[in-house]
């Protein structure tokens, strides 16, 4: 089996897909931008599947053309109105966080623009799951926290590891983790750390070597436990109006972490304030926010 690295740049940044050969036909995992499609072409095909990591825009870009093209797209559940519901996605992941950072307007250009048409996966995949694809046995690991349906996964013939966003570490190219459910990542994180692997590649990272994976996952770990301890600091001393915390405590917590405001950090600071519990202020941060 070889493994050929698809790289679609975007906003100074760049998200990766896979295309794996294999003896059988072509397995695609995740789908990039729609602008990357001519890369895609020769795998549009009966003969091809493709496995969703997530369901977040810059991964999917691909998916509804694909599939129109009679490749069978597989997908956690967990994750099924990112793949069809583009006006929630974007309110999701940016339009709802407009008041709490400088949401750039090429943001919103660049989504609508590379994201792909509305779709849904005709194969739902489960956790432990081993998928006989020709010539191939690739195992689901679902590990969810980065979104609901997030997972890996593992070719067993090579110990190739395909984790989509779900490994950040300390996050991507100088950003922090985003995850909306800080206590499931955690738990998947743990479940990374137990794995023996040979390789592993990610969507927004260089391939590394299955030895590293352990060490990553952990500071993944430690990087989450530090920024609940953050916002749970700024909660503590917040004397402001309840409506406006959101965007001040991912102030504070970029300020210390030394990061710039994102829509991740955005979505992270977010479900920390919604794990804490029901105070006031808390309570009127959270009313105009939907939940991710």
């Amino acid at each position: 089996m070889e493994v050929e690295l698809l790289r679609y740049p975007y906003l100074g940044i760049y998200v990766n897909s896979f295309r794996l050969h294999s003896a059988s036909g072509d397995v695609l995992i995740d789908s990039g931008l729609a602008s990357g499609r001519s890369a895609l072409e020769c795998s549009a095909n009966h003969d091809s599947v493709l496995l969703s990591t997530h369901g977040h825009w810059d991964h999917i870009g691909n998916h509804g053309y694909l599939q129109k093209r009679g490749v069978c797209v597989y997908a956690h559940p967990g994750d099924l109105r990112y793949y069809s519901d583009h006006t929630w996605h974007w309110e999701a992941l940016f339009g709802q966080f407009s008041e709490d950072f400088d949401l750039p307007a090429a943001r919103r250009t660049t989504f609508v623009s590379e994201i792909g048409e509305e779709m849904t996966p005709e194969c739902a995949i489960a956790d432990g799951e081993v998928l006989s694809l020709g010539d191939l046995s690739i195992q689901v690991i679902a590990t969810p926290g980065h979104s609901a349906g997030s997972v890996c996964y593992l070719v067993r013939e090579t110990g190739d590891l395909f984790t989509g966003d779900s490994l950040m570490g300390e996050g991507f190219f100088g950003g922090l983790p985003q995850y909306a459910d800080s206590l499931a990542y955690r738990d998947s994180m743990e479940k990374l750390t137990r794995l023996s692997v040979e390789k592993v590649y990610c969507d927004h990272n260089e391939p590394m070597p299955g030895s590293e994976l352990r060490k990553k996952a952990e500071q993944g770990i430690a990087c989450c436990e530090r920024l609940e301890r953050r916002v749970r600091e700024f909660v503590a001393g917040y004397r402001g109006p309840g409506e406006r915390m959101l965007g001040e405590a991912v102030a504070a917590v970029c300020r210390a972490e030394g990061k710039k405001p994102g829509g991740g950090i955005c979505v992270t600071v977010l479900t920390h304030l919604r794990e804490m519990g029901e105070a006031d202020e808390i309570r009127l941060a959270l009313e105009k926010h939907i939940p991710v």
